[in-house]
């Protein structure tokens, strides 16, 4: 009797001590899945067979913020933005949408590597616009924001050589009116410059909600801006005015 009551309580200890590791291990793997990040998907909005706007699928409202940084410079496009908002405020967008893993840019980049790369912001998101196809298909702007739709920064990709040489050029000029010192403009600021694959990006400080396009008087940019900003004046010869780079890229627009 005594050996039965033995095997009873070592197969009941056997047992138990079975469950509670079976416990641990759905336990750990349970935490493993709660820490593993769920990819990112996009709402994609086209126009005329071109993409003009990708947003987080998961959000709504960031879907409906997006629709402000639509461009529209013709009354088809107007209209079909009107069109887009109508239809994010009462949750039919998904009608006029494709979900993708990921933007569609032209080549290579890992856009969900460059984003938790770029800036430590935990929960970054991005709505991406892209300009009229008239004006540019090798380059795409990403607005940077926290998940509530607090912006962060701007930032403008690149595809092409054309537009790394821009990007490279525009972020030279906005470190040195900023170093400059002056006062006289309040540009954004530079907060990252790099490569995603073999192109460029830049990435900026947000404007805020309330700045918009101005046109100031010629008498103003001719007389405070220009010798501001300008630096001393030269001259230069044929053969020296030949050398620089600015000249060739305007030989190459004539």
């Amino acid at each position: 009797m005594s050996r039965q009551r033995r095997f009873f309580a070592t197969s009941a200890k056997i047992g138990e001590n079975s469950l509670f590791a079976g416990n641990l291990e759905a336990e750990a793997n349970l935490k493993q899945a709660m820490n593993v990040k769920e990819k990112q998907e996009y709402s994609l909005y086209s126009f005329a067979g071109h993409p003009v706007v990708a947003a987080p699928n998961d959000s709504r409202r960031l879907r409906r913020l997006a629709m402000r940084y639509y461009p529209t410079e013709t009354t088809k496009r107007l209209l079909y933005k009107t069109y887009l908002r109508l239809a994010a405020a009462i949750g039919l967008d998904g009608l006029v949408s494709k979900t993708l893993d990921a933007p569609p840019f032209p080549g290579e980049i890992d856009f969900e590597a460059w984003l938790e790369g770029l800036l430590d912001v935990p929960q970054l998101k991005a709505l991406v616009v892209w300009p009229p196809p008239q004006r540019s298909t090798t380059r795409a702007y990403v607005h940077l924001l926290r998940p509530g739709g607090e912006r962060i920064a701007f930032a403008k990709l690149s595809f092409d050589h054309e537009n790394d040489a821009r990007l490279s050029q525009e972020a030279e000029a906005l470190t040195a009116i900023e170093s400059s010192g002056t006062g006289r403009l309040r540009i954004p600021r530079v907060i990252a410059a790099g490569s995603h694959g073999n192109h460029s990006y830049l990435v900026l400080e947000a404007l805020p909600s309330s700045a918009g396009r101005i046109c100031p008087p010629w008498e103003f940019v001719r007389d405070q801006l220009i010798p501001t900003y300008a630096g001393p004046t030269r001259l230069l010869d044929k053969e020296r005015l030949a050398q620089t780079a600015w000249w060739g890229r305007f030989q190459g627009q004539i």
